[in-house]
């Protein structure tokens, strides 16, 4: 071997480095169900925190997405509305259903009022059942539509709901 070959080899040893710094790779967007939708800032903080909520639950994105369409539906996710007959907050609890009990401040809290929401859904044998399944971000939200807010006319607002997802949602 040549001097100047062994001199090369020699000094690229010492030189290279052992390790090659690597940047890491870019956080992932800490709320990327809330990216899925079309929201101005203050819906897009309420739903980011109803979607850390049921994660911590435990519940799927689909599962997530179908009770964010729902709460939209319900109230833009805005948390001081009331309606006709008292229900409140985002997912507009009624005092003499699942609101019962609740103060109307716990109606309008997101944690409280998801907490309540969330316990709904893990009674909920349909539910579920699906969540098990691992059914669509559309079937969940027609099905929490129909066993959760029970609007007087379930199927027509189910199909609604699935249509309002299509809209507030990007592609």
């Amino acid at each position: 071997m040549s001097r100047a070959l062994a001199l090369g080899v020699c000094l690229t040893i010492f030189f290279w480095p052992s390790k090659v710094a690597v940047p890491p790779p870019p956080p992932p967007y800490p709320f990327p169900i809330t990216a899925m939708f079309i929201l101005d800032n203050e819906q897009q903080l309420v739903a980011q925190q109803v979607e850390v909520r049921l994660k911590d639950h435990g519940f799927s994105d689909e599962l997530i997405i179908g009770a964010l369409v729902n709460a939209y539906a319900e109230s833009k996710l805005d948390v001081a509305v009331v309606g006709s007959v008292g229900e409140r907050g985002i997912f507009q609890l009624n005092p003499k259903g699942l609101g019962h009990n609740m103060t109307k401040e716990e109606m309008r809290g997101i944690d409280t009022s998801v907490d309540r929401i969330a316990a709904a859904v893990k009674k909920n044998k349909r539910l579920m059942a699906l969540e098990e399944r691992g059914g669509t971000a559309e079937q969940h939200a027609s099905l929490f539509c129909k066993e959760i807010e029970r609007p007087k006319h379930k199927h027509r607002k189910a199909l609604e709901r699935v249509r309002l997802m299509e809209r507030i949602m990007v592609n």
